[in-house]
């Protein structure tokens, strides 16, 4: 069960940094868990594009994951600007295990999104709150997001676990 700062989490923000939209795909699993763990918060998944940002639409019936809409966004004021007026209560940054989440971290910490989940092994001051250390050599990109969420209190059930595997 996740903590007391999760539990309180109405307005789920997932925000994503992936080239190539089919790569969203590989959130199926942790839009399960996240499900699974934080029932009655809505849940965004938003990715971040070189010439905006695409919504992502998650099918929790058939386990599809597909953009729903493309926003051209000119500039880091303008998603700053948006995600603000979208009063998030919390950020999920999921990136590749070699990538960074502190520019996707700055721009929450900009719209005030308060909290700011994120991991890496730089130091980010307060950017992620909180930050968690990613494994040293992920087997996948699907367990290096699940180690975000396990490192952070949530939890899944062997159901879960199998359909992972899959």
């Amino acid at each position: 069960m996740p903590t007391d700062l999760w539990q309180s989490i109405q307005s789920l923000l997932l925000l994503c940094a992936f080239e190539d939209s089919s790569a969203v795909q590989q959130l199926a699993p942790v839009i399960q868990v996240l499900r699974q763990n934080l029932p009655n918060a809505n849940l965004l998944v938003l990715n971040r594009l070189e010439q905006g940002f695409e919504l992502i639409n998650h099918d929790s019936l058939t386990e599809q994951i597909k953009p729903s809409a493309f926003y051209p966004c000119t500039s880091d004021r303008d998603l700053v600007a948006w995600l603000h007026d979208h009063s998030f209560d919390a950020a999920i940054i999921f990136t590749r295990p070699s990538q960074s989440p502190y520019a996707l971290a700055y721009l929450c910490y900009l719209a005030g999104i308060r909290i700011r989940l994120g991991q890496s092994r730089e130091f980010g001051g307060g950017v992620l709150s909180p930050c968690v250390t990613p494994k040293a050599n992920p087997v996948t990109v699907v367990a290096h997001h699940l180690h975000l969420l396990t490192s952070a209190g949530f939890s899944y059930t062997e159901s879960t676990e199998a359909a992972i595997a899959h």
